[in-house]
């Protein structure tokens, strides 16, 4: 089985709920990656959002929040 490459606690977190939020709503991976495109040429498949939950690949702050808003989600910060 191959190495989770981000071990990052908070991207762990995150990612595991979008797993999660993805899974309550019933929604594929291909699903969410269709809801994240931005347009029709986009490279997003369900290949990109099943790197993204086992850890394979990192994303962008933008890449999140349309994953979020995708999730019908929010993020929220706390300090340590």
């Amino acid at each position: 089985m191959a190495k989770t490459i981000i071990e990052d606690k908070r991207f762990t977190k995150f990612r595991n709920f979008m797993y999660q939020k993805r899974m309550a709503l019933g929604m594929s991976q291909t699903d969410l990656a269709k809801a994240i495109r931005r347009s029709e040429n986009d490279k997003v498949d369900r290949f990109f959002i099943n790197k993204i939950e086992n850890g394979k690949k990192g994303i962008t702050f933008e890449t999140m929040t349309r994953i979020l808003d995708a999730l019908d989600s929010d993020i929220s910060f706390t300090e340590n």
